[in-house]
């Protein structure tokens, strides 16, 4: 149901047809040059997420459209002692795939998806939101033998050309309404880069000062004063830089003594 498995697709047919120059110089130019949205997961976001990464390998390419932060951006903003090379980044991502027994490259992701992006992050947080309010809504489809079903199926019946849950849309056509099972997939998407430039502004300010992030020694003042300036201006949108940047700082001001 992820638009990155829609933009794996598109990936292959798009680094076969343009051309590299086009790929690595002129098409990026033009995309960053387009007008900043802060709308969530708007056009300009996508394109420009799309030829951030589409000339990267399949498991870098995956993460840092996931991600937050390139290996570029992480040498820029973080202080000397914490630079890490790309090779100590990705070990975890290389260490899964050495288990995963698919070969199309789509179900390699997918089960990346599974053993990382889920495991780690969405479930837990769709599970500690939904036990709040008493609602279990993992069961059924998370269920082992579901889950071992689903995972032998042809990459058809998951992604039907850029159509995503193709099997579970056909099998719930004619039980729902239309407007639920063509609908497109409703995330967990909150106005991230609104709330920074308004009602989080100081906070993110004060979390961010360069004097703070000197005194902490983590992260170079200067990128991230250029970062958050940006952003209040209007001329990047920089949310998912700045909220990991943001749940670190909360995180460490909490935690850390």
């Amino acid at each position: 149901g992820y638009s990155t498995l829609q933009a794996h697709r598109l990936a292959g047919p798009y680094r076969r047809l343009v051309p590299a120059p086009l790929r690595q110089h002129v098409i990026p130019a033009l995309i960053n040059g387009l007008p900043t949205s802060f709308n969530n997961i708007s056009l300009d976001f996508k394109l420009k997420r799309f030829a951030g990464a589409v000339n990267l390998p399949l498991a870098l390419r995956h993460q840092q459209w996931l991600g937050s932060f390139t290996s570029a951006e992480k040498q820029a903003i973080l202080t000397p002692a914490f630079i890490r090379t790309e090779a100590e980044t990705f070990t975890p991502v290389e260490q899964k795939l050495n288990g995963c027994k698919a070969h199309d490259p789509l179900n390699r992701v997918l089960y990346l998806d599974m053993k990382m992006y889920m495991e780690g992050d969405i479930l837990p947080k769709v599970d500690r939101a939904s036990m709040s309010a008493s609602l279990e809504v993992r069961v059924p489809l998370l269920n082992h033998l579901v889950l071992d079903y689903a995972a032998r199926l042809p990459l058809r019946y998951k992604l039907n050309r850029l159509r995503t849950k193709y099997i579970l849309r056909r099998a719930v056509e004619g039980v729902l309404p239309e407007q639920i099972w063509k609908r497109g997939k409703k995330g967990f998407n909150v106005p991230v880069a609104r709330w920074i430039a308004g009602p989080l502004r100081e906070m993110a300010q004060d979390m961010l000062h360069p004097d703070r992030l000197q005194r902490e020694g983590f992260f170079q003042p200067e990128a991230v004063q250029v970062l958050l300036n940006d952003h209040l201006a209007h001329r990047r949108d920089a949310r998912k830089l700045l909220w990991t940047l943001l749940t670190f700082q909360m995180w460490h001001a909490q935690w850390a003594r």
